[in-house]
C-alpha cells in the first residue's frame, strides 16, 4: 500500500513538473520588433497588442517594443529573419513579409523566412489630404493630376512597397501621372500632408482617422470593394469608375521554426487580445478596419495569394526604368563601340591596338542592355507605361550617370578602380547588397578585368595619370 502511495506520489510530482516546464514559456523579456518607424500603422498595431497584454496582466514578462526601421521595412524584416528558432522575438507583419522576397530586399518570407502567428485585421488603403486642399472630391483630384500631369506629389510609406504598388494601380485606373514621393512611415506621411509637403497621402486608415476626426484631413476614395461600414461617406475607386482594388495585412509573425509552444501561446493570447471590447472599438472600429483571427493554414493561403497579386504589380513598377535604362544604355554602348573605332586604331605592334578593349566593352553592355530590353518586354502588360517616374526615374538616372562616371574616369583612375567602383555603386544602390559581398564582387571584377585583357592579351588599358605620376602603371 506504502509503495503504491508512492509510486502515485512520484507520477503526480512528474506530471506537475511536465506541465510546468511546458508552461515556462516566455521565459525571458520578448523583444516586439516594429520594422517601420514610430507613429505608422505597424507601430500602431504593436502597441496597442501589447498595450492590452499589459493592461490585462497576460504577459508575464516585459514586452520591448523596438522600433527597427530602415530599407522601407527590410532592416527590421532582416533582424528577425536571423533570429531563427528565437522563441522571444515577435514583430509587427505587413505584406512586406511576402513582397520582400520578391522584391530581393528580404531572402525569405511567410513560408521560409518567418512563422505567421496571427493575421489580425485587413487595412483598406485609400487616398488622403487635409482639410485645407482645394480637393473635395476625388473627381477633383483626379481632373488635377490630368490638367498638369506629374505635378501632383502623393506621399507613401517606403518605395517599391504596398503603397507606390498602389500610386500605380492608382494611375493605370485614372489614367494620370503623379509623383510618388516615399517616406519611413505612415506617421511620415501623415505629418507630411498635415504640414502642406504633399498633396495627398496613400494612407491606412488607422494612420489618418484621428485627423479626420480632428477636421484636419479628409478621405477622397478607399480601394475596397464596398464602402466602408464606419465611413460610408466615402466612395470606392471602382464607383467612381476606377475599378482597382488594394488591401493591406496587419498581422503577428515570428523567426523562422519558432517552437510550437511559443507560436501556439502567442496565438492564444492574441485571441484574447483581439476579443476585447477595447480591442474592436479602440482599434478596429476607430481605424475602419476589417477583423479577422487567421491563424496556421488560413493564414498561410491568404498569404500566398498576396504574393501572386504583389509578384506582378511590384515588378511593373521595376520593368518601366529597366526599359528606358536598356534602351539608353543600348544607345550609349554602341555609340561608344562605334567611337572607338572612329578614332583609335584596331591593332597595334603585334597585338591590338588601343580600340580593342573598349570596342569590346562596348558589345558586351549591349548584349546586357538587350536582354534587360527582352526581359522588360516579355513582362510587359497592355496598360504598360513607357517612362518611368518617381523611384523609377531615379533608378534610370543612377544607372546612366555611374555609367557616365565610369567611361570619364577611366584616364584619371585607371580601369581597374573605376570597374570596381562602378560594380559596387550600382550593387549597393540597386540591390541593397552587404558590403563584404559588395566588396568582394567588385574586387572580383577589377582582377578579372585586369588578369584578361592587361595580363594575358596584353591590350592597352586605360592609364591612369594620377598613377603615372607616382610612377606605377599596371
Amino acid at each position: 500500500m506504502h509503495a503504491r502511495r508512492f509510486l502515485l506520489f512520484c507520477l503526480s510530482v512528474l506530471v506537475s513538473f511536465g506541465v510546468q516546464a511546458q508552461a515556462k514559456y516566455p521565459q525571458r523579456t520578448v523583444e516586439v520588433v516594429v520594422p517601420y518607424a514610430p507613429g505608422g500603422g505597424t507601430d500602431n498595431l504593436m502597441r496597442m497588442i501589447t498595450g492590452i497584454m499589459e493592461e490585462n496582466k497576460w504577459a508575464p514578462v516585459p514586452m520591448n517594443v523596438n522600433n527597427r526601421a530602415g530599407g522601407s521595412g527590410a532592416v527590421g524584416y532582416n533582424y528577425v529573419l536571423n533570429k531563427k528558432g528565437d522563441a522571444h522575438v515577435i514583430a509587427g507583419a505587413t505584406p512586406m513579409i511576402v513582397s520582400g522576397k520578391i522584391e530581393g530586399r528580404v531572402p525569405g518570407n511567410h513560408r521560409d523566412g518567418f512563422t505567421p502567428i496571427m493575421i489580425v485585421a485587413i487595412d483598406e488603403l485609400m487616398i488622403s489630404v487635409r482639410s485645407e486642399s482645394p480637393f473635395k472630391t476625388i473627381e477633383q483630384f483626379v481632373k488635377a493630376a490630368r490638367d498638369k500631369p506629374a505635378s501632383i506629389r502623393i506621399g507613401g510609406t517606403a518605395t517599391y512597397s504596398e503603397d507606390h504598388i498602389f500610386t500605380y494601380l492608382f494611375e493605370q485606373a485614372a489614367k494620370v501621372k503623379v509623383r510618388y514621393v516615399p517616406f519611413n512611415s505612415g506617421g511620415e506621411v501623415t505629418a507630411a500632408l498635415l504640414g502642406g509637403h504633399i498633396d495627398a497621402g496613400v494612407m491606412n486608415p488607422n494612420e489618418i482617422q484621428a485627423q479626420v476626426e480632428a477636421k484636419q484631413a479628409r478621405n477622397l476614395a478607399v480601394a475596397s470593394k464596398k464602402r466602408l461600414a464606419d465611413a460610408a461617406d466615402v466612395p470606392t475607386f471602382a464607383e467612381k469608375g476606377m475599378e482597382f482594388y488594394w488591401e493591406q495585412m496587419r498581422g503577428v509573425v515570428g523567426p523562422a521554426n519558432m517552437p510550437p509552444e511559443a507560436v501556439k501561446w502567442w496565438q492564444d493570447t492574441l485571441k484574447k487580445v483581439t476579443d476585447t471590447k477595447k480591442w474592436q472599438e479602440q482599434y478596429i472600429k476607430k481605424n475602419l478596419l476589417t477583423p479577422v483571427q487567421w491563424t496556421g493554414d488560413e493564414a498561410n493561403k491568404y498569404l500566398d495569394g498576396e504574393g501572386a497579386e504583389r509578384a506582378w504589380s511590384g515588378e511593373e513598377v521595376v520593368r518601366k526604368a529597366d526599359l528606358v535604362t536598356g534602351a539608353l544604355l543600348l544607345l550609349g554602348a554602341l555609340a561608344f563601340s562605334a567611337g572607338a573605332l572612329r578614332f583609335y586604331a584596331w591593332s597595334g605592334d603585334g597585338g591590338p591596338g588601343p580600340a580593342f578593349l573598349p570596342f569590346w566593352l562596348g558589345l558586351v553592355m549591349a548584349a546586357l542592355a538587350c536582354g534587360l530590353l527582352i526581359k522588360s518586354f516579355k513582362q510587359e502588360k497592355d496598360d504598360a507605361t513607357w517612362l518611368p517616374r518617381g523611384k523609377g526615374r531615379e533608378r534610370v538616372l543612377v544607372i546612366i550617370v555611374a555609367t557616365l562616371v565610369f567611361f570619364a574616369l577611366l584616364k584619371v583612375i585607371g580601369m581597374e578602380l573605376a570597374t570596381f567602383l562602378y560594380v559596387a555603386a550600382l550593387m549597393r544602390y540597386l540591390e541593397r547588397k552587404p558590403w563584404l559581398l559588395t566588396f568582394v564582387v567588385a574586387a572580383g571584377a577589377a582582377a578579372f578585368n585586369w588578369l584578361i585583357f592587361a595580363h594575358w592579351l596584353h591590350v592597352p588599358f586605360p592609364q591612369s595619370w594620377l598613377f603615372t605620376l607616382a610612377g606605377w602603371t599596371s
